[in-house]
């Protein structure tokens, strides 16, 4: 959903401002991070002279619309408040004190997304007693954690007069301002006090000269809050306060396993002393007592710079949450379904254009290649008219040739030094009576190479024991040498005839006469 975000103008600021406002105080906060820590820039706080009327107080079910109806109540100051200070931006998230808006955090049954839309304010209703007709409203769902129930969802809803939503982005625009989002004070505290205590339940309590404040909340979600104005500290305003109360109903509403969801109370603000006896006695929790104003390092410490600081820092990490800019969660929700449906058919318009893109580019690179190889290769005439079966039946053919010549250009079987091995080996009692020598390649399916080479003749060295030692020795010397084993591979054979009369052509009779024959066959393609 980062991304729908974005669009939707809930993107990532690097810094924004902060406007809180109220029937007695308007207050402007500069917030940015400074690494992983909330850094306020400056601020300005100017009071609103309006009659008084009792903090968290809805005069009526306009929810004090008419505060809004003149802008001297409110855009003056808040004109002549930016003019005190130069600003670093432009964007700004407006957070409305419990005089202009309400919020109710309550569990439903777990129901899929599609159905929130009319879900969510039809229960709603059972919360909010004001008219929905009139009011622009906005909802924030979200999964309980291990400390809810585990069949419910919870959700945070927000709710104001269209009027003041109105009046307000109308108004800040007019004077130079582009209202980036508009949330409840509760929302505000929330998120800036969970960001800075870390996440978990979290009960708080602040306390200035006039006015008691009291937020509940889980993973920076409010979950309840009070604002009690106070006169002297009396049993009464203790228990219009009510710490124990309030955490019963939280713990009850939330499904809590654990006998107590809050562990502790964090408190801050004047007469701690004072106040720490009057809470630890309702709350039976321990006190923390904390210093906002050193971990935010500002020179005070009211409720309403607080709120500032978190309605700006809602920008800056992006966390969402209600919007009550003009619109409801059912506007929203068409929202996202258009996005989505625009999303949708963009990526399958980009995916074909991309396709068609690559093939576009795969034709003009054959096209290139096909080319390129004709100018390379001109047509030959014997190719001409054929099919590409006939010339690839021609191809094999010719290459069948080709492979045949090879055979026989390749084999150089040559007589001389076969001669010459003969002459270098004979011995001088051996007499040659014939030399034959056949070389042959038989072409035809297959190539078949011969070559045949015989020795005829007689030995006279005195008996037949040592005549047949010495042709022995001529063979064995034939068959070393390197030209005829090269040829014929030691195929070296010989037929020994003792003497028997037959010494044959120019021979005697008692001579011994022999046979050497060297041969070799071979097939190929």
């Amino acid at each position: 959903m980062a991304l729908l975000d974005q669009v939707m103008g809930k993107s990532r600021l690097r810094n924004c401002l902060g406007i809180y406002i109220s029937i007695e105080d308007i207050c402007i906060v500069e917030t940015r991070m400074d690494g992983g820590s909330v850094k306020i820039d400056r601020y300005v706080k100017v009071p609103v002279p309006q009659v008084k009327k009792a903090a968290g107080e809805v005069r009526n079910a306009a929810m004090n619309a008419d505060f809004f109806a003149s802008e001297t109540n409110w855009l003056t100051h808040l004109q002549k408040a930016l003019g005190q200070v130069k600003w670093g931006t432009r964007n700004a998230v407006i957070t409305l004190s419990p005089q202009f808006a309400v919020f109710r955090h309550f569990l439903m049954p777990v129901i899929e997304r599609r159905f929130w839309r009319q879900s969510v304010p039809l229960e709603a209703k059972k919360y909010v007693p004001f008219p929905f007709e009139t009011s622009v409203y906005d909802f924030q769902v979200y999964q309980l954690g291990a400390e809810g129930a585990k069949d419910k969802m919870g959700v945070l809803f927000a709710l104001t007069n269209a009027k003041v939503s109105e009046a307000l982005t109308a108004g800040i625009r007019k004077i130079g301002l582009e209202p980036v989002g508009i949330e409840v004070s509760a929302t505000s505290v929330g998120r800036v006090f969970g960001h800075v205590t870390g996440a978990g339940p979290r009960l708080f309590t602040h306390f200035d000269s006039t006015t008691a404040y009291m937020l509940l909340s889980n993973n920076g979600v409010p979950l309840l809050s009070r604002e009690v104005t106070f006169g002297d500290v009396q049993a009464s305003e203790r228990r219009r306060l009510d710490v124990k109360g309030s955490i019963e109903f939280v713990n009850k509403q939330m499904g809590s396993q654990t006998p107590q969801l809050f562990k502790e109370v964090h408190m801050s603000g004047e007469n701690l002393d004072l106040w720490k006896v009057v809470v630890e006695d309702d709350a039976k929790l321990p006190i923390k007592t904390w210093d906002p104003r050193q971990v935010l390092r500002l020179p005070e410490g009211d409720w309403c710079i607080y709120a500032a600081a978190g309605a700006a820092l809602r920008q800056i990490i992006a966390d969402g949450g209600v919007d009550l800019v003009s619109k409801t969660s059912e506007s929203v929700d068409e929202q996202r379904a258009l996005f989505f449906v625009w999303s949708a058919g963009l990526a399958l318009a980009a995916l074909v254009f991309l396709s068609a893109l690559a093939g576009q580019v795969q034709y003009r690179f054959k096209s290139f290649e096909l080319s390129r190889l004709r100018a390379s290769n001109p047509e030959v005439p014997e190719f001409a008219g054929l099919q590409p079966q006939m010339i690839q039946q021609k191809v094999d053919d010719m290459q069948a040739s080709a492979n045949r010549l090879l055979a026989i250009t390749s084999r150089q079987d040559y007589f001389t030094p076969k001669f010459v091995a003969v002459l270098n080996t004979l011995p001088a009692k051996i007499w040659l009576t014939s030399l034959n020598f056949v070389s042959r390649t038989t072409i035809g399916q297959t190539t078949q190479f011969e070559s045949d080479l015989t020795l005829n003749g007689f030995v006279r060295a005195g008996n037949s024991k040592t005549d047949l030692e010495l042709v022995q020795s001529f063979r064995d010397s034939l068959k070393a040498n390197p030209e005829i084993e090269k040829t014929y591979g030691g195929r070296v054979n010989l037929n020994f005839n003792a003497a028997t009369g037959k010494g044959g052509s120019g021979g005697r009779p008692d001579d011994t006469s022999f046979t050497i024959n060297c041969s070799l066959s071979q097939g190929g393609r």
